[in-house]
Parts: structure tokens; C-alpha cells; sequence
């Protein structure tokens, strides 16, 4: 198992949330300026934004074109290039259009293929393999969250809780919260881990995560890690 995420505070998350919700903005403002300023978005834009360091050059260069609103300080520029490279790495693509009345422009849309590719600006079918894939990164994912909110040592009675707590249905809506929003933690820092946390961000209630909040995230922790003493304590 990957260690746990250490320190992970209600004001990491809370901060955490809001840059990816504005990294998110400015993806969707990108594609929609891009006919109209195609030196902006292109095949060259889609090799960058796919790789964290040369996105956070990238978001430099471009940084007085972004709408002020969306536009990271000086301290909130590397994860905020993380949290919107990361889009590129798990969840989106560019692709290129083609209108009958104007030159090739390209657009980001969603991509049906987390994975990563030569083919990046088109949408592929996953593999089943790869989908299993997928699913046990999540499952490891789960885990390591676990690990944060666990108030022991991880031994053999953890991990038969923690087994136990995750086929618990009544928990593990919160369970998908709390890993989700330690994988943005995570990804912020600098460590990603790809398609998996979108694997996870879509098993989340659709009412839940439209309303995503630090203070949604923080309940879902206590309750997670309430369940977790009490499968600890039944698991002895």
C-alpha cells in the first residue's frame, strides 16, 4: 500500500476545491475561445497541458489572457497548473474540428479513453482489461484514504476493517468523498494518479458531487473515520 497523505487539514480541501473549480473554468473557457483565438488551443497546446511542468510554464505564459476571475496568485500557480493538466491526464482531450466555412480550429472535449496515447486527439473505446485496470487503482485509492482518518497502527485488524467498511453500503458514499478529495490533495502536490480518482469521482452521487464543498468533504471524513473505529472494534 502507498503511504497515507499526512496533515491533510479542512483548509487544504477547502483550498484544494476551489482551484480545481477555477481550473475547471478556465478548460471550459479555453475551448470556448479557441475558434476565435486558435493560437491558444491547438495539437502543440495538447502535448503541453498533458504534462504538469510544462503546463505550469504554459499557465505563465497565458496567465494576463485568463479571465481575472480565474486567474491563480503567485503561491496558488503550481497546483493550479497540476489540478489542470491533471484534466488532460484523466478525463478530457483536445480534438480537432473541422467546419465546411473556416479553418480547422480544436475544442476540449470529454474523452471516453483515460488512458494515455499517441492518438490524443481522438476518443477511444477502453479496453475491458483496462477498465479492470481502473477499478483496482480505485479500490487502492479507497484504501489509502482509509489510512489517513485510521487512528492506529495498519495492522491485520485494519486492514479486515477497512475491507469491511468499503462493502458497506450505508458508508461508502462518504468513503468515495473523502478518497476523492484526498486524491485532489494529492494532485495538487504533485502526485497524481490518473484516471482512477475520475473512476472514483463518477461513483459519487451526482447530487453530491455538483455540490462539492470543504465543509461537505470534512462531514464525510468524520463519518468515515467514525465507521472505521467501530469495523476496528468489531474486527478484533
Amino acid at each position: 500500500m502507498a503511504h497515507a497523505l499526512p496533515n491533510i487539514s479542512r483548509e487544504e480541501v477547502a483550498r484544494v476545491l476551489d482551484l480545481q473549480q477555477r481550473a475547471y473554468e478556465t478548460l471550459l473557457w479555453l475551448s470556448h475561445v479557441s475558434f476565435a483565438r486558435p493560437e491558444m488551443l491547438n495539437e502543440r497546446t495538447a502535448d503541453v497541458v498533458r504534462d504538469s511542468k510544462r503546463c505550469r510554464h504554459w499557465i505563465s505564459e497565458q496567465l494576463d489572457r485568463l479571465p481575472a476571475r480565474l486567474r491563480p496568485s503567485a503561491d496558488e500557480a503550481e497546483p493550479f497548473a497540476m489540478l489542470f493538466s491533471s484534466f488532460f491526464q484523466t478525463s478530457f482531450r483536445v480534438e480537432r474540428r473541422q467546419v465546411s466555412y473556416a479553418p480547422p480550429h480544436y475544442v476540449i472535449q470529454a474523452n471516453r479513453d483515460e488512458a494515455a496515447g499517441n492518438k490524443k486527439l481522438q476518443a477511444r473505446v477502453v479496453p475491458r482489461h483496462l477498465r479492470r485496470k481502473r477499478a483496482n487503482e480505485a479500490q487502492h485509492l479507497e484504501y489509502r484514504a482509509l489510512t489517513v482518518v485510521n487512528d492506529g497502527p495498519e495492522d491485520a485488524t485494519f486492514w479486515q476493517a477497512a475491507q469491511d467498511l468499503r462493502a458497506d453500503e450505508a458508508v461508502r458514499p462518504d468513503l468515495l468523498v473523502w478518497t476523492y478529495a484526498c486524491e485532489l490533495v494529492h494532485r495538487a502536490r504533485g502526485e497524481p494518479h490518473g484516471p482512477a480518482v475520475h473512476l472514483v469521482w463518477k461513483q459519487i452521487p451526482k447530487d453530491v458531487r455538483q455540490h462539492l464543498t470543504a465543509d461537505v468533504v470534512w462531514r464525510a471524513r468524520e463519518r468515515v473515520a467514525e465507521a472505521l473505529r467501530r469495523s476496528k472494534l468489531r474486527a478484533r
